[in-house]
């Protein structure tokens, strides 16, 4: 393998690591998106198995992703 061969493969997984750690930090943010909507949800009675059948999650993701949500608020209100 060149030199050049070398480089070109360094430039792409270069590249390439730019992009994932582009979209980890979107999955994170659509994440808290989607902990505030599911939030909103539960304020309005809507139950954790409902969502849970809209979104074809785990009720214990939901779950999981409540006590994020409500730890957040937390550490909001405690700043």
């Amino acid at each position: 393998m060149t030199d050049d061969e070398v480089q070109a493969l360094l430039i792409e997984v270069s590249r390439q690591t730019i992009e994932i750690d582009h979209h980890r930090k979107r999955v994170s943010e659509l994440g808290e998106v989607r902990r505030t909507l599911f939030a909103e949800l539960r304020s309005r009675k809507v139950t954790i198995p409902t969502i849970a059948k809209a979104t074809g999650l785990h009720k214990m993701t939901i779950q999981q992703d409540m006590q994020r949500y409500r730890r957040a608020q937390d550490v909001s209100k405690g700043a």
